[in-house]
């Protein structure tokens, strides 16, 4: 009985001298909010994720969290980062959003060289609500649970740009014009060489366009390998192009663009 009750401590003692030797994870996170006039810029730079971001404005409010949540999976020696970003102009402005894929388990996954960037200016108001996360095999847009809809949206004299790179292989969205116009973009995803652009991250597909008013609105894709969408496809190198000149207004879906 005396040999069991000495035990206790001994094993108690163990424990406590062990525990401060088990890794912890600690998360890098930057939280924004602004309401006012003027301009806002920053840069968040990791080893594995980068994030740029700018706005300006008579009147600019909005929120940015960027987390690198130091994270490892499967000891690959990536981190996952993630960017969510409300944006909100009145009275004129602009915003830009840009993040890309820096590191990448290449060997299983290829190179890191995914980028995402958003650009929206206009006269009157606009929005941009996005979110681009990136990890060890790719760079993805997956906007389900954060905004179901209406990601980038501008009235007055307005101009919207929106693209998705994966190293030769790319997919652009631009509008411009006068009046309002929605743009629903839930989600961008890459894969290796592979881009999936207003569609994929198992998602519903919701890409969708509609707009008042006069003005252009085009989609460009390039594949090296190959390009698809709604009932085509073609074999690489290959273009595309789509695009609506409108003067009374324009609705278009499911304009998603995929290829590699």
């Amino acid at each position: 009985m005396k040999r069991s009750l000495c035990l206790i401590p001994i094993l108690g003692l163990m424990a406590m001298l062990l525990m401060p030797l088990i890794p912890v994870k600690a998360e890098t996170n930057l939280q924004m909010n602004w309401d006012g006039g003027g301009s806002i810029s920053t840069v968040f730079n990791t080893t594995d994720g980068f994030m740029l971001f700018n706005t300006a404005g008579n009147h600019i409010w909005g929120s940015l969290n960027a987390t690198d949540y130091d994270d490892n999976p499967y000891s690959y020696g990536v981190d996952t980062f993630e960017a969510k970003l409300r944006s909100f102009i009145e009275n004129g402005g602009e915003t830009e959003f840009y993040v890309s894929r820096l590191d990448s388990h290449t060997s299983m996954y290829g190179p890191a060289d995914e980028e995402s960037y958003t650009y929206l200016s206009t006269s009157d108001q606009g929005h941009v609500i996005f979110r681009v996360k990136t990890d060890y095999a790719r760079l993805r847009s997956s906007n389900y649970g954060f905004q179901s809809d209406n990601h980038f949206w501008a009235s007055g004299d307005f101009y919207i740009e929106h693209s998705l790179i994966n190293g030769l292989n790319y997919a652009t969205l631009t509008a411009s014009g006068s009046g309002a116009i929605r743009i629903d973009h839930m989600s961008d995803d890459t894969f290796g060489s592979e881009f999936k652009f207003g569609f994929g991250c198992g998602c519903y597909t919701n890409s969708d366009a509609e707009a008042s008013g006069s003005g252009v609105f085009e989609i460009f894709a390039h594949g090296e390998n190959s390009l698809y969408g709604d009932g085509w496809s073609a074999g690489g190198p290959a273009e595309y192009h789509f695009g609506i000149i409108y003067s009374d207004g324009f609705d278009a879906e499911g304009y998603w663009v995929g290829g590699s």
